[in-house]
């Protein structure tokens, strides 16, 4: 893997918090999962290391507004819950990863008829506040389009290449098999 295929999870006032608060950040931007990384690869759930990368920087930023605030905030983002979800499964790592990090436990709370998700607008307040502006993962449907532009564009270097190279993404980005 390669270094720029990394975003930082440190706030944008991280100069002005105190020591302790930015060896967190330094901590939390520092751990890797490379055992969630294979697996949700292998489950075809992103396609690219950097698209995992992204997402999982993501998370990292989330499990971070959920310390430094101490609220619990809504989960917005369907790939972001995904990495969640396949981390738990993971129960040795991430019960470690949370004692590491947060000094408890950090328990996936989805909704449910009788307890909907909270507002998501203090999750976009508090993410925009902490990091500023707000990736395309957060948004699912921006998500989705930069994932398929970027499918395409792998589709249409492998065809120039004479490549066989259609995949789920390439098929729902417009290809529809043609390449295969």
């Amino acid at each position: 893997m390669t270094e720029n295929h990394k975003t930082s999870v440190r706030p944008k006032d991280y100069n002005l918090r105190s020591i302790e608060e930015r060896l967190f950040f330094e901590k939390l931007e520092a751990f890797e999962a490379p055992f969630l990384e294979e697996k949700l690869l292998d489950k075809g759930v992103f396609q690219t290391q950097q698209d995992y990368q992204i997402v999982f920087s993501e998370f990292k930023k989330y499990v971070a507004l959920i310390k430094t605030t101490g609220q619990s905030i809504p989960m917005t983002s369907k790939a972001v819950d995904e990495v969640w979800h396949q981390f738990i499964l993971f129960t040795r790592e991430y019960h470690a990863f949370c004692d590491d990090m947060f000094g408890r436990y950090i328990h996936h709370a989805p909704a449910t008829r009788s307890q909907p998700v909270a507002k998501a607008d203090n999750f976009f307040f508090l993410y925009q506040s902490m990091y500023g502006p707000m990736p395309a993962v957060w948004t699912e449907k921006e998500w989705k389009r930069k994932r398929d532009s970027r499918a395409l564009d792998r589709h249409q270097a492998a065809s120039e290449t004479k490549e066989n190279h259609c995949s789920y993404d390439c098929w729902n980005s417009g290809c529809m098999g043609h390449c295969r």
